[in-house]
Order: C-alpha cells, then structure tokens, then sequence
C-alpha cells in the first residue's frame, strides 16, 4: 500500500513472498510489486511536473514583478531629478530677482541719505552764515 508521509517522501510497504523457482504465486507477487512501483512513480512524476510549473510560473511572476519595480524606480528617479532642476531654477530666479530689487532698494536709500545729508548739510552751513 502506498502511504504519502510528507510532501516528497513516499513509503511503499508491499507484503509478498517470492520463492525460486518462481510460481504463478510469485510471478502474481511480482506483478502487484510492479504496479504499485509504477502508480508511485507516476504520481511522483506528477508531483514534480506540478512543482516545475509552478516554479517556472513564480520565476516569470518574479521577473514581471523585478521589471516593474526597475520601470517604477527609473520613472521616479527622473520625476524627483526633473523636480529638484525646477526647484532650483525657481530658488535661482528667485534669489536673482530679491538681490536685484534689494540692490536697487539700497541705492535709492543711499541716494535719499545722500540728498538729505546734502541739504542738512547746506541749511546747516546756511543757518550757520546767518549767524
């Protein structure tokens, strides 16, 4: 009688007394041991078939999986390297534009001062000719 212990393993337990010169007892003996040889090695070689195909279906499941995940990580890589160029471009723009405008905001405050001090200076030295 076949008996699965676990998955792969197989114990094959057949009673039979085989005596020389063989007789028909035998010859039938043998027959049975070699039919349930056949039906073990059958189903063995099922059990295989079946374990191949689906390795090879994991396999290709692993492949299509790993391509993605390259797919994914390329489109992102470039999506984050096309976002940090924008982003500095606007801090670059931006930066350019605030030191021209507080350059501009600078000379104009010291041309005020200037002026200012100039006119101080003038009603100053006025106020001090009136003297």
């Amino acid at each position: 009688m076949n008996h699965i212990l676990s998955k792969g393993t197989y114990k094959i337990s057949i009673r039979c007394k085989i005596v020389f010169p063989f007789t028909q007892r035998s010859l039938s003996c043998l027959k049975h041991v070699s039919k349930k040889l056949s039906s073990t090695l059958k189903h063995v070689s099922n059990e295989l078939s079946s374990t191949l195909k689906h390795a090879k279906e994991r396999s290709s499941t692993l492949k299509h999986v790993s391509r993605e995940r390259s797919s994914t990580l390329k489109h992102t890589s470039k999506e984050r390297s096309s976002t940090l160029k924008h982003v500095s471009n606007e801090l670059s723009s931006t930066l350019k534009h605030t030191s021209k405008e507080r350059s501009s905001t600078l000379k104009h405050v010291s041309r005020e001062r200037s002026s200012t001090l100039n006119h101080v200076s003038k009603e100053h030295l006025s106020a001090l000719k009136a003297v």
